[in-house]
């Protein structure tokens, strides 16, 4: 599968790359994987071809290879008219997108009421929509979070009460202002 952007209602592949290069189309896929069995100068003709097209690797075919998503599912639970009112939780919304973003993930996000259990957090994972979970103040009661302990699911939960699995962390505050 060839890795491509769209340019100028043009599709841009790393085949494209290699014949602007006068490389096969190995050596632009080794250059972009990091390998590093490239000359350094081959290395930078195929860099620099890759800045003349504006390219920027294919996610999807990027996730085949890696069996990574690149995001990550946040859910906020929805406990009362107007969430996004809040301006801690439009905060923690910022900031999670800026962290991921730096780290080249996305975020899926999602919010219902807490006690409602119709989004399946494992099934995003599984399903490959994302490599992860953060839930912000879930309850201690909520079956979902037994579930992506057993599935051994990466998770990241805001203010919870109740054991953790080993790819759980739990993130709180401490209402100290230092």
């Amino acid at each position: 599968m060839h890795n491509a952007i769209i340019r100028n209602n043009i599709v841009v592949t790393t085949y494209d790359i290699a014949k602007k290069a006068g490389v096969h189309q190995g050596t632009v896929s080794r250059v972009l994987a990091g390998v590093p069995h490239v000359s350094p100068e081959t290395a930078k003709r195929v860099l620099d071809v890759c800045k003349m097209l504006n390219y920027v690797p294919n996610e999807l075919a990027r996730g085949l290879r890696t069996r990574r998503t690149f995001s990550i599912a946040v859910h906020i639970p929805d406990v009362a008219e107007g969430v996004f009112a809040d301006p801690f939780v439009l905060e923690f919304i910022n900031g999670v997108t800026r962290e991921a973003a730096r780290r080249h993930y996305s975020i899926i996000l999602s919010y219902n009421d807490p006690s409602d259990s119709d989004v399946d957090f494992t099934k995003i994972v599984k399903s490959r929509r994302a490599d992860g979970v953060i839930i912000t103040s879930p309850l201690s009661s909520d079956p979902r979070i037994e579930m992506l302990k057993q599935e051994n699911i990466p998770c990241a939960l805001g203010h919870y009460i109740g054991a953790l699995g080993k790819q759980m962390v739990c993130v709180d505050i401490d209402n100290y202002y230092s």
